[in-house]
């Protein structure tokens, strides 16, 4: 026998079961691929087999199965829509999935696409393409689509299919629930939080508590002062302490595990090194940390709220990275005057554990535009006071 014979035999012994269940262990990205009839009736169709497939020219592909009664209707129309379903929108993949399904459309919104296919409502993305060449391959088609124009529409969690199951994906440096044992940040943030409503009740601003987890920080706790408004409540947010963000969590901290968090920047330090060295002893000097409202801290806010709002994504941990590679140094508070205090956005203090490391930041955010240097100094003596108020409470705990 030879050696393809040899070969075709061993394909022959495989089940069907077996197949489905080894390969069940990748996981696939589910998307609708949909389409227009010539009169304008909407077609659709779940594939779990989407891929990209060149950049020049860009081309992508899907695979349906041979037996499918849609895609001859999509084949007609000449043209597909590539819906990439977010991780909350299982019931649409349901929908969809359904055999002769006449209601596809009919619980789900949709517009038109330049080239006449049906764009779903609340996707992550949307790839607009042309049928480019059909291939068999067993069982399935590989369809290759020329595409045309694309968008992505909200940057959330993709929809996955993984052994037999849906579900979200989670990246572990960045969502809360990746972690392992998270019972001292849920200690450290029942601590806090009564100081921290009394923080924001006298205040009026906002505050929040930042607690280390290994080479991230984790906001753990936030009370809202009344009146004070944030467009959303970063609750869970997880951000990787990457010089200079955690120079807080590092001040205080021995040359060893200093030169380890700079050795973690994204990229050449290059002159950098010294300025954020220069920080860690400002930030020692003083004990609190001020933040002015510039292009660099506007960033970081806009981040925090799309991650609040889409959840916690690799591209958005690749945005932080950008955001500091960007980054120099925090304000001097000993240049601290009338016009500097109306620029403040933010302000944190450290909270200090029994080992005499920081465990916690606390801080002010939100600070209101053009506040008075009065109102500054107030606010930041009663924040060194309530993080005094923890570090306490912590120590003799």
């Amino acid at each position: 026998m030879s050696d393809q014979q040899t070969a075709d035999a061993a394909a022959l012994r495989l089940a069907p079961k077996q197949f489905r269940e080894v390969l069940g262990h990748f996981p696939t990205g589910i998307v609708a691929i949909t389409a227009c009839e010539a009169d304008g009736t909407p077609q659709g169709m779940i594939v779990g087999s989407f891929t990209s497939v060149s950049l020049d020219p860009p081309l992508v592909a899907f695979l349906p199965d041979k037996s499918s009664s849609t895609f001859p209707r999509i084949r007609e129309a000449g043209r597909f829509c590539v819906n990439v379903l977010a991780s909350d929108q299982q019931d649409v993949c349901r929908s969809f999935a359904v055999r002769g399904s006449t209601e596809r459309f009919e619980h789900v919104g949709w517009r038109t696409s330049q080239l006449g296919s049906p764009v779903l409502d609340d996707v992550v993305a949307w790839i607009d393409c042309e049928i480019d060449t059909i291939h068999e391959a067993g069982d399935h088609f590989i369809v290759v689509g020329a595409v045309r124009d694309l968008e992505v529409v909200r940057p959330t969690v993709p929809l996955l299919f993984f052994q037999g199951g849906y579900g979200a994906f989670a990246h572990g440096s960045m969502v809360l629930g990746g972690y392992g044992d998270m019972r001292e940040q849920v200690r450290l943030a029942d601590i806090a939080i009564p100081d921290l409503e009394a923080l924001a009740e006298e205040t009026g601003v906002n505050a929040r508590a930042v607690a280390r987890m290994g080479a991230q920080s984790v906001i753990v706790a936030i009370s809202s002062a009344q009146n004070a408004g944030s467009a959303t409540s970063p609750l869970g947010v997880a951000v990787p302490l990457r010089p200079p963000f955690g120079a807080i969590f590092h001040a205080w901290a021995d040359d060893a595990s200093i030169d380890a968090w700079l050795a973690s920047a994204p990229g050449d330090l290059d002159d950098r090194r010294e300025h954020i060295l220069d920080d860690l002893a400002v930030i020692r000097r003083d004990g609190w940390v001020l933040t002015l409202r510039d292009e660099i801290a506007d960033d970081v806010q806009s981040v925090l709220d799309a991650v609040s709002r889409y959840g916690q994504t690799p591209g958005l941990d690749r945005e932080f990275q950008r955001i500091a590679a960007r980054m120099i140094r925090h304000a001097d508070p000993a240049g601290l005057d009338e016009e500097m205090a109306g620029k403040t956005m933010a302000m944190s203090a450290p909270v200090f554990g029994p080992d005499g490391e920081v465990a916690m930041s606390v801080s002010l955010v939100d600070i209101p535009a053009g506040s008075s240097l009065r109102f500054v100094l107030n606010a930041r003596n009663r924040l060194l006071a309530a993080a005094g108020a923890i570090t306490t409470k912590l120590v003799t705990a």
